[in-house]
């Protein structure tokens, strides 16, 4: 699938804020999900849990009409393994272009594979040290990390050298207002309405 020129439009790396991601799991109801992100314009795309290879065929249509159905220029984070490279690539090609798919690896051996099919790649990891440059040098354009090593070295060196982070597990005002003060995306599991609770204090 080649790179979609409108993705330049989508910019998502352009914070002027943090940015709230809404964390999906397939099991529930995705109809509802989509209510709930369609009901805060503060949710600016999801970050999906659940591997590909993982879904059976009704799982995989759940999931792509609901893809399908987040408003334009929405994100979706969604975990890629070497077992299922074909089937994120084929299932990807077949979304609507509005929606910016970002391949989430836990294997850095993969984004070889992924270079000039898809301009982001996330590499996810509990490790709070890393060697940023490396990380950049094997293509990889976003971090994402737990929110509570985000006063490490590597977070504060990836974002130095314009790496993407994403915080996960940010689920209160307070948490909310750390990863603000670091300028990186937000991953909440709990509360769509997050950033609103923090600027009411």
């Amino acid at each position: 699938m080649p790179i979609n020129p409108v993705e330049v439009f989508y910019c998502w790396w352009c914070l002027t804020e943090p940015k709230v991601l809404l964390e999906v799991n397939v099991g529930v109801d995705l109809s509802e999900v989509l209510n709930v992100v369609r009901r805060h314009s503060d949710v600016e795309g999801v970050y999906v849990v659940n591997s590909l290879s993982d879904l059976s065929e009704v799982g995989l249509k759940a999931l792509k009409d609901f893809l399908n159905g987040l408003k334009e220029g929405s994100i979706a984070l969604i975990p890629l393994s070497r077992d299922s490279l074909k089937l994120f690539k084929d299932f990807t090609s077949d979304l609507i272009n509005k929606v910016k798919v970002v391949p989430v690896v836990k294997d850095l051996s993969v984004v070889e594979e992924l270079k000039g099919v898809y301009s982001d790649v996330c590499f996810n990891t509990a490790n709070p040290y890393l060697n940023v440059s490396e990380l950049i040098k094997s293509g990889v354009t976003c971090l994402i990390q737990p929110h509570a090593v985000l006063r490490s070295r590597t977070v504060k060196e990836a974002v130095a050298k314009g790496v993407k982070v994403v915080a996960v597990g940010v689920n209160s005002p307070e948490v909310y207002l750390k990863v603000e003060s670091m300028n990186v995306y937000a991953v909440t599991t709990e509360k769509p309405n997050i950033k609103r609770e923090a600027k009411l204090g």
